[in-house]
Order: C-alpha cells, then structure tokens, then sequence
C-alpha cells in the first residue's frame, strides 16, 4: 500500500509523525528566530508553537520582575490579552510560581483540589481543570 505524502499518513505511525513535525517546528522556529524586532512577537510565536507541540488550550509566557518578587504575565495564547502585563503572581501563588520554585516541570491534575500551592482565580473564571 502506497502512503499519501501528507499529514500523518506518510508516515509509519503517529509516533514518527509527531517527532518530524516536532522538528519541522523547530527548525521553522529557529530560521524565523534572527528575523524579530519585537519580543512581543517572539513570545506570541513560542507559545503558539508550545500549544501546537503539546496540544495545549492555553499557554502563557510569565517572566520574572527585576525585582525577583513576582512573576508577571508577559504573553498568552488563550487568555484574554488584557491579562498581559497587568496579571501578576507573588511566591506561592499559581503553577507558574510553583514550577519557579520546584525547577520541575509540574502537571496539575485538579485545580479544584490543588494544595501544593494558592490556586489564583484565573483557572475557576476559564472554566480550567487542569494543566
């Protein structure tokens, strides 16, 4: 049987296709990388690219305040895009702040019964369960 030479059908199984397109990504990725003038834009390209990657309703960049003490919300794929700028977490507060802390890589499974951390507003007002 002859394989079709697009999408996921080319290839052997789901498996091969998630890892070339994975690296197709990434190697479109990074020629864009040397043509951007605003972060802005870079940010939003990431994390497009993160919610195509990992399949992934939302997504959201938050950077540390020169200070050290908050985290704050510098781009977003989902989220309302007022939230930029204006949404901040402090020490304990959120699975950003939580992954700062730990250095992991961290789920949540239920953020209704979360206890590792202060679970913000945010997640009840998206209608979010997990992450």
């Amino acid at each position: 049987m002859e394989r079709k030479k697009e999408g996921c059908l080319q290839y052997k199984n789901m498996s091969e296709y998630t890892t070339k397109r994975v690296l197709e990504i990434i190697k479109d990725f990074s020629h864009q990388l040397t043509s951007f003038n605003d972060k802005q834009e870079l940010y939003r390209l990431s994390l497009a690219i993160t919610k195509e990657v990992f399949g992934l309703d939302f997504s959201t960049l938050f950077l540390i305040e020169k200070k050290g003490e908050r985290l704050v919300l510098t781009a977003t794929e989902g989220f309302p895009e007022e939230l930029v700028g204006t949404f901040v977490l402090a020490e304990g507060q959120g699975l950003p702040s939580y992954v700062l802390q730990t250095g992991k890589v961290e789920t949540v499974v239920d953020f209704r019964k979360e206890r590792r951390f202060e679970v913000t507003e945010l997640p009840a007002l998206m209608n979010i369960r997990s992450a």
